[in-house]
């Protein structure tokens, strides 16, 4: 959305969403004009795959719209580098990863708002 005057203007939210839910959470806060960046795996998010071969993934560009998308290796700490400077930036972290998962990865809530106390 590109209109000055969404109430979501000027919010940055790194989206790390998988599959459905996450997905279509962080789409209507783009739709409400906030900067979405998609945090992806390099093999691309699970959803995908889930289209048969050939065919466009209507659910993938649905929950997709409007967002900007990058696809980083977590495990990598050049990648890992590069999302902790993004947190610089952010105002809201979006994840739907099994419990653990974000601090297993380093980015935990402690980890996170010790970059950015801001982040909600």
């Amino acid at each position: 959305m590109s209109n000055k005057n969404a109430p979501l203007q000027g919010i940055n939210v790194l989206d790390f969403t998988v599959y459905q839910n996450g997905p279509s959470a962080t789409q209507i806060l783009s739709d409400y004009g906030a900067n979405v960046i998609k945090i992806e795996p390099l093999r691309g998010e699970p959803l995908r795959y889930l289209s048969p071969k050939g065919r466009p993934n209507v659910g993938l560009e649905i929950f997709n719209r409007g967002k900007k998308s990058i696809a980083i290796d977590l495990k990598n700490p050049d990648g890992l580098g590069i999302i902790k400077k993004l947190l610089l930036h952010t105002d809201i972290l979006c994840e739907n990863f099994r419990s653990g998962v974000m601090n297993r990865l380093g980015l935990g809530y402690e980890e996170v708002s010790r970059i950015n106390p801001k982040i909600l």
